[in-house]
């Protein structure tokens, strides 16, 4: 499914493929999927939203909430909005392995996904380099749950969702959907995790085996919502979308906030065993493009993703677009 918004005039969403292989019902515009770490990008707009209304400093560090957590007094919220805290990933090979084997009726908790990081041995410094690791947004997810006394699932739909009308969007078996959703395929053709080439893995895992980090699934049109009311300035203040899409001080300078800085696109991807998404906003079009598939694809070369972004910058170099430029 690929979608493409050019300010708030155009839209179009095109679907294709099966969003059910075994029933034979065909993708639909309507359908939610898998959207993974772009989950991160609502979490680091909540974790803003809830800054500017005095209730989080992002310059307060771990141990406010967390003193027991190795190095919390040393790491920021600005660090974990960073992936600059060091935190192993805890999405590790005992994870996945264990995911599995616990099936899709084992509820995880935050606590028990964090224990996976924690039996890694810290990556470097606090503060001192960045890596990408989704134990940051876990942790975020649990400070926004601590200070906003509610569920995190609750708070986005009540700050972002609700106000923006994105109805096919929710936290995976921890909401109920409201619309459509694809079921979920893996195509693991080396056999890491399953015997099998090609798997339907909608129920083999359950969905709280993400948090802050992944856990939403939502619908082309909804992420394209979402961009235009983020990059446009309707959910945060001028000041704080300039923080967010400022680059990191220190490792590669290609994230924000929740946000992946392009040379000529931000916004970020994200996909786990039910799919994948990628979601783009190409400022100087003001235009944005949504694309999601119900396959996650463990392979060692997936050209998925390069080629939707060839396929992007052969749309955005059509006149109709440089006519829109000229305006």
């Amino acid at each position: 499914m690929i979608g493409l918004r050019v300010g708030n005039e155009k839209s179009f969403v095109l679907a294709s493929g099966m969003a059910d292989e075994g029933a034979v019902l065909p993708m639909t515009v309507n359908h939610a999927s898998e959207i993974g770490s772009i989950t991160k990008t609502l979490v680091a707009c909540l974790t803003l939203m809830l800054r500017e209304d005095g209730q989080l400093d992002l310059d307060e560090r771990l141990q406010n909430w967390f003193p027991n957590l190795r190095h919390s007094s040393e790491i920021s919220l600005k660090m974990l909005l960073q992936h600059t805290s060091g935190i192993p990933d805890y999405a590790n090979e005992s994870y996945s392995r264990d995911i599995f084997e616990r099936g899709n009726r084992h509820v995880w908790n935050p606590e028990d996904l964090l224990g996976y990081a924690l039996s890694e041995p810290h990556w470097f410094e606090p503060g001192s380099n960045s890596r990408y690791s989704n134990t940051n947004y876990l942790l975020l997810g649990m400070v926004i749950e601590k200070v906003g006394s509610a569920s995190l699932a609750s708070q986005i739909r009540a700050r972002i969702l609700n106000p923006l009308g994105m109805s096919h969007t929710h936290m995976r078996d921890v909401e109920s959907p409201k619309g459509l959703v694809a079921r979920g395929y893996l195509w693991d053709p080396h056999h890491f995790l399953l015997d099998q080439d090609f798997s339907d893995v909608t129920d083999s895992v359950h969905g709280s085996a993400q948090f802050g980090d992944g856990g939403l699934v939502s619908s082309a049109n909804d992420l394209m919502i979402f961009s235009n009311a983020l990059f446009g300035g309707k959910l945060l203040s001028d000041a704080s979308l300039i923080e967010m899409l400022t680059p990191r001080a220190v490792g590669s300078p290609d994230y924000g906030y929740g946000v992946e800085l392009g040379s000529k696109e931000i916004g970020h991807s994200g996909s786990f065993i039910w799919g994948g998404a990628l979601l783009s906003y190409y400022p100087e079009f003001d235009t944005t493009v949504a694309a999601l598939r119900n396959v996650f694809v463990l392979d060692d070369v997936d050209p998925t993703e390069s080629e939707i972004l060839a396929l992007i910058d052969d749309i955005l170099s059509q006149e109709v677009f440089e006519t829109e430029k000229e305006r």
